[in-house]
This record gives C-alpha cells, structure tokens and sequence, in this order.
C-alpha cells in the first residue's frame, strides 16, 4: 500500500471511530438529559466522562467531579467508587500519574468495602500499571498477579486477556522477554474470542516492542501496524499516539528518516488530540533527534525547545489555563485581522461578519466562565487536599497512639507475667510453711504431749498415795502447773493443725 493510500485510510478510520465516539456519547447524554434518579445520573456521569478521558480529559474530569460530588451527597457508595476510578482514569490520560495512582487506591477501597470483586481486580490491575509507569516494577507485578487472581475467580481460567497483555509489558520490561511473548498470546487468543479491540492493539504493540528491542524491526512493523488498526477499531487516541511513535522509532532506526518523522508527527497530533503530554514530551525528544540527523538543526533546536518546556510545565494547570487563553485571544486577533482585510470586497457580507463577531464574543464569554469554573474547582480542589492532609496527619496520630497502647499492652503482660512468677513462688513458701506447721502440729500432738501425760499419770498416782500433807500439797501444784501446761499444748496443736494460719494462742 502506497503511502498516501495508507494516510488516506488512516484519515477514513479516524474519522469513522470519532463519529462511533460521538454517537456513543450522544446517547449517553441523551439518557442522562432525560433521567430524574440521582443515582442513575451519577453513574451516567461517570460513563460520559470515561468514554471522555481519550477525546477531552478536562471535560472528562469536570463530569466525574460533578459524579463524584453528587454521588457523596445522597451517600451512593457504587457511583463514588466509581467516580474515584475514573477520576484515575482522567490523570493517567493527563500523565500524572501519581495522582492516578492516589484515585486507584482510594478506588479500592470504596470497593472493598462493597465486597465489588470485579472493582476490585479491576483497581488493583490499574494500580499495577501505574507502578510500572512509575519504574517500581516489583509493586507492579505484585498488583499485576493479584489483579489476575481475582479475574480467574470472576471469569475462569485466563482471568483477563487485558491482565495477561500487562503482564506482557510489564515483563518486557524487566528484560524477561519470553514471559512477556507468552502472556501477549495468551491476551490475543482470548482478545480475538472477545473481539475486544483494545486488548489486542496492547497485545500487539508489546510484541512489536519486544522485536524492536531485538533489532528485529521487519517483524516489529507488522505488529505495530496491526496496532494500529486495532487502536483505530477501539477508537483509542492516547494509544495511537503510542503506537505512531513505536513505528517513528522504528523507523528511525532503520535510518528512514522520512518515514520516521511521518510518524512522530502523527503520534504528535494524536497527542495532543487526546492530551496526552507525557506521550507529547517524547514525541517533540525524537522529532528533535530526527531533525538533527536530518542535519536541519534549527527545527531540532525548536522541537527540543517544545520538548524541554513542555517537560517543565507538564502538569502546571494555571500555565495550562494561560496558555489557552492566549491561543483563544491569538486566534481571535487573527479573524479579526482577516476580516479587517476583507471588509472592502465582502461589504454584502456584512450580516454574516456580524454574526461571526457575535459569536467570537460569545466564544470568548464561554471561554472565561470557563476559566472561573475551573478557578473555582482548583479552590475547591486545594481545600480538599487539605482535608485530606488533615486526615493522614490524625491517622499517623492515631498510629503514634495505637504504638503507645502496645507498649502499654506489652508492659501490662509482663507485669502480670511477673506476678503469676510471685504468686508461685509465695504459694510454695507457704505450702512449705505449711508442711513445717504440719510437723509442728505432729510434734506437740505426739512427742511432746507423751511426757505430759505420763507426769499428769504419775501425779494421779502420788495424790492417791499416803503421804504428808506438805508434799500432798506440792504434789496438788505440780498437778495444777502440769495440767495448764497440757492444756497450752492443745491450745497450739488446735489453732496449728486448723487451717494451717498461725493464729493468736488464747
């Protein structure tokens, strides 16, 4: 196919899928237009801007603000987890991705908390994706591999073809090139039986990837070319501009320099149609390095200028604001200048230049409502971070407090430790006491009480036998001491042998 057939069919397609896009959206806010249920609006909401975030991602963020709002307002826990998700969606079009990253955690947990598996999976795949756009490619695969379970639990075994074909990335890489072509297979086997166009355009692009990285360009090509005609079916922009500056690399090393800027510029266009500066940057990096090989160092030094301020700028939405201002009012002067020019010639179009005029003020109008809306939500915006700072501030409070607690906790057990070890020790001190009292007990019972008896036998004895009356009444005394002396004995041998308490002797 000749190259301008190619860019004619290119052209066609594009065309073809905006128009599928449009007519999509159409419906939607057709449906959501003609709906009075909150929380059907809501989801409604979610899906317009969703089906936004590769055509118009600030549209795309202003709708899922207004769901996200609404949906926290009458408490509808679904739309919000939903609202989180594609706000994700939003910043990763934008190339922030740790803001995206922010939204799928936040995500998962409004849908862990609805025991949503499919939400879930889904979360922890894009979460998954973010690390591996963020370099941390253990946290990746982790996210990835957990993502995939849950997929095999919903949908069997495979779980997902979109799970296996970021697998696949992920694994290209990690340098690991024959899990990656393994993983791609299988998302394109099941793809196919889906008919699902988007995973196909991933599944294809990534093992054109792999030939790239292996110097293996012919093959390469192939793939990204069925890339893109799957990316255009899917109606993907952000990703054709992906796939537009693989073949402009690939082109590039082959030394067709040609070729390759044809397709960084395409890759260029299909970025900034879908806003996709991360994508933007590298795109202006290679046309520099295109043109400087080309040996046209001025348009080099102008593309790495774009690419350096872009790159600085990339996420500064205030710049992003200033510098649409000043294209509408740089357009505006523009019309204004050409009809100054024409007003001697076209003087019976006077109606028609009045009506352009108007509508150039209504333009400009809309333009700056728009500019405080958006000044309005980047207020609103700011506070909500500081809420959310405040939020983690009381938790790591109430981390410091939960450490203080165990600590507590811990000190609690060991003193209880240690009283369980006295309470031992002093139940065998008295078992020992008592064991000794015991003794006691059997001694004066026994050994002691013997004798008195036998003297108590012997005085019986002498008081029956006739002696004097003077020793009689010696004998009386040493009956009476010899009596109480027992009966001290008793006394002792009681209170010992009672319950084994040493008590006050009567």
């Amino acid at each position: 196919m000749s190259r301008l057939k190619l860019v004619f069919v290119l052209t066609v397609a594009l065309f073809s899928s905006a128009k599928a896009q449009r007519v999509q959206l159409d419906s939607l806010i057709l449906t959501l237009n003609s709906t009075d249920n909150d929380s059907l609006r809501v989801m409604l909401l979610n899906e317009i801007a969703f089906n936004n975030i590769s055509i118009n991602p600030i549209a795309a963020k202003d709708d899922v603000l207004i769901a996200y709002n609404a949906a926290k307002e009458i408490n509808f826990l679904k739309g919000t987890a939903r609202s989180l998700a594609v706000m994700g969606g939003v910043y990763w079009g934008f190339g922030n991705y740790e803001q995206a990253l922010s939204h799928y955690l936040d995500a998962l947990k409004e849908y862990q908390k609805l025991d949503d598996l499919k939400g879930r999976s889904d979360c922890l795949n894009n979460i998954g994706e973010v690390y591996k756009k963020l370099g941390e490619y253990q946290n990746s695969l982790d996210y990835l591999k957990h993502a995939l379970s849950l997929k095999e639990k919903l949908y069997g075994v495979g779980g997902s073809p979109l799970s296996n074909s970021n697998l696949g990335e992920l694994y290209t890489l990690m340098g690991q090139y024959e899990s990656a072509e393994e993983n791609y297979k299988i998302a394109i086997e099941g793809a196919k039986k889906l008919n699902d166009q988007r995973v196909l355009a991933y599944a294809y692009d990534g093992l054109g990837l792999i030939h790239f990285k292996q110097n293996n360009y012919s093959r390469a090509i192939t793939y990204f070319e069925l890339a893109v005609d799957a990316r255009l079916k899917s109606e993907d922009v952000r990703g054709l501009s992906y796939v537009y500056t693989n073949l402009g690399r690939t082109y590039m090393a082959l030394n067709q320099l040609d070729s390759s800027k044809l397709y960084f510029k395409r890759g260029l266009k299909s970025a900034e149609s879908a806003s996709a500066s991360d994508v933007k940057i590298n795109v202006l990096k290679y046309l520099s390095e295109v043109d400087s090989l080309n040996g046209d160092y001025a348009k080099a030094y102008f593309h790495y200028k774009k690419h350096a301020q872009l790159k600085d700028s990339v996420f500064n939405l205030d710049k992003s604001a200033q510098l649409a201002r000043i294209q509408t009012e740089y357009e505006t002067e523009i019309l204004q200048k050409d009809n100054e020019a024409k007003q001697a010639d076209v003087k019976q179009r006077n109606t028609m230049i009045i009506a352009v005029i108007m509508l150039l003020i209504l333009t400009i109008a809309l333009a700056n409502a728009f500019y405080q809306q958006r000044t309005v939500q980047k207020q609103a915006n700011k506070s909500l971070q500081s809420k959310s700072e405040q939020i983690v501030r009381q938790a790591d409070e109430l981390q410091k407090q939960s450490v203080k607690l165990q600590q507590m906790n811990d000190n609690l057990e060991s003193s209880n430790q240690n009283l369980e070890e006295k309470i031992r020790q002093r139940t065998e001190q008295l078992r020992e006491q008592n064991k000794i009292l015991s003794d006691y007990a059997f001694f004066h019972a026994h050994e002691l009480r013997a004798p008195v008896a036998n003297i108590l036998g012997l005085i019986e004895l002498l008081k029956h036998s006739e002696l004097p009356k003077k020793d009689l009444d010696i004998v009386t005394h040493l009956y009476t001491s010899t009596t109480e002396l027992d009966k001290v004995i008793k006394n002792i041998t009681t209170q010992v042998s009672g319950n084994g308490d040493i008590k006050a002797l009567d």
